[in-house]
């Protein structure tokens, strides 16, 4: 049934979860690397841009040069980091999805589980009995009532009334 599936799924998804968790912190981790290159190529650029401003001639030449691999070398980072980046996107969508259905798996369980016990309890109830308790109930709070109203009443307006002419 569902329990024993369950287990055994539970189980797979618990290697499968770290498997994910660790692929994804070591996206993150080169992610971080290739950030890193990309800041460094920037200040590298940065700086070769300064010094560009005053040279002239070869030297000049040689800085656009460096500046061009300085450039490429960026944009490969830059494609790494992003798709280091996708794919971390990827498996942190995978592991949610891997768990929104174990935790639907665990919820369906327990309703089915709920529901066995409910049907179980409500063979022990006769509804036909319950509305004849219910019945009787509200046969006793009119009784209830009545009597309270019986023992409620004023006698105070038959102290005053004037007696009735007898025939």
């Amino acid at each position: 049934g569902i329990n024993a599936e369950y287990m055994g799924l539970k189980e797979m998804q618990a290697g499968v979860r770290a498997q994910l968790t660790e692929t994804s912190e070591k996206m993150g981790d080169r992610a971080k690397v290739m950030e890193a290159n990309i800041k460094e190529c920037n200040k590298d650029l940065l700086t070769l841009k300064n010094t560009m401003k005053t040279q002239t001639g070869m030297a000049y030449k040689q800085s656009q040069r460096k500046a061009m691999m300085l450039i490429k070398k960026k944009k490969l980072y830059e494609t790494q980091y992003n798709n280091l980046t996708n794919m971390q996107f990827n498996i942190d969508t995978v592991q949610i999805t891997t768990e929104g259905i174990s935790d639907a798996i665990g919820v369906a369980n327990c309703l089915k589980q709920t529901v066995a016990i409910q049907k179980a309890a409500m063979q022990h109830i006769n509804i036909d009995e319950l509305d004849d308790l219910q019945e009787e109930m509200q046969d006793l709070m009119q009784d209830q009532e009545e009597i309270q109203e019986i023992l409620g009443r004023d006698y105070s307006c038959l102290l005053y009334t004037s007696p009735s002419p007898r025939d």
